[in-house]
Formats: C-alpha cells, structure tokens, sequence
C-alpha cells in the first residue's frame, strides 16, 4: 500500500542544491511528488508519494542532505497517496 510523507527541513538548505539532490534521490527510489523553497529562505519542505521503505529512505537522507547543506531541524507527518503525481520534480 503507497503512502505519502511531507518532509519540512529547515537550515542551510537552500542554495546548495538540496533541491536538485532531492530531486535525484526521489527518482532513484521511484517516489513521485515534489520539492520546493519556502519563502523564509531556510526551509525547503518535501512531499513524495510512493512504498514505506522508499519514503523510509528519503527521511533518513532528508536529515542530512547533500555534503553542501546543514540540516538543523526537520519535521515530517505520514498520510494517504492521493496519486495524482506521476514524477518527482521541483515545485515553484
């Protein structure tokens, strides 16, 4: 049964690529939904869609990120898959 996870991470997240590397990880492991910056300009937040292992995973690298960026708080809640996405991409 698909889940869905939504994933605030706040710090230095935003101009390191933590997008583009969000982006990456969510495809390798087959999850669709997005990411995008928040307006505060320390938060970048997360929503995928996909199995409970995979979104299991994107948690944990979500805590850390890419080398680049300092993770300093990260907040999440489980819900239902709606499945209205059919990839993973970079929301504006």
């Amino acid at each position: 049964m698909k889940k869905s996870i939504s994933i605030s991470v706040k710090g230095r997240v935003q101009g390191v690529a933590f997008r583009y590397y969000a982006v990456h990880k969510a495809i390798e492991l087959d999850l669709v939904g997005w990411v995008r910056n928040l307006s505060d300009e320390n938060t970048v937040e997360i929503y995928a869609e996909g199995e409970e292992k995979d979104l299991m995973e994107i948690l944990d690298w979500a805590h850390h990120g890419p080398s680049s960026a300092y993770v300093t708080d990260l907040n999440f809640y489980w819900g239902e898959a709606f499945g209205k996405y059919s990839g993973f991409s970079v929301k504006y």
